[in-house]
């Protein structure tokens, strides 16, 4: 094995993992090339092929993975993909923190040519790109703003009841929401 690829599928990641616990930084230890892949779908399948409950509370189907971390490792934890770090931060204060920042301390992952061709926007741009943009768009947000659009928030969403009220008979519900999400 080249001494480049040993360095960044074990000796990179591990070195990361173990300064970050100096931190305060906790989480599933990394597995070589797998990261936490082999966990996450493991524990996803074990919790899909079991009927939901009747509870709203999603997450634990939706990412047990994330939710399984948070029990153990607290709201800030760190976990892989592949030999990728990846910081989970669900403390409502850190990622308000995060959101707000405007010095562009906050660095994201970079993103290979190919899902550039997917992915753009604010979620992509960095440092002085991303200070500018959220400044262009975030008066579009402002709460007066908002409650200008609430009428528009309402037709919509009364059209979309009166919808579900007409098909909740007459279809398979769970299609129509999975065309929708398609169609967003």
């Amino acid at each position: 094995m080249d001494l480049n690829v040993l360095y960044s599928l074990w000796w990179k990641p591990k070195s990361l993992e173990r300064y970050l616990k100096t931190q305060g930084i906790h989480g599933p230890p990394y597995k070589f090339l797998y990261g936490n892949g082999k966990d996450i779908m493991e524990l996803t399948q074990k919790v899909r092929s079991k009927p939901m409950g009747l509870s709203h509370n999603i997450g634990p189907r939706a990412d047990p993975f994330v939710q399984q971390s948070m029990i153990k490792y607290g709201k800030v934890f760190l976990s892989w993909l592949g030999p990728n770090a990846r910081l989970v931060v669900m403390d409502q204060k850190i990622i308000k923190e995060i959101l707000t920042n405007k010095s562009g301390d906050f660095l994201k992952m970079e993103i290979t040519q190919s899902k550039r061709l997917f992915v753009t926007g604010l979620a992509n741009y960095d440092g002085d790109k991303w200070v500018n943009h959220r400044r262009i768009i975030n008066p579009a947000f402002h709460v007066e703003k908002l409650k200008l659009m609430l009428p528009a928030f309402t037709t919509c969403c009364d059209e979309l009841i009166s919808k579900w009220e007409k098909m909740v008979s007459s279809t398979d519900f769970a299609n129509w929401m999975w065309n929708l999400n398609l169609k967003l």
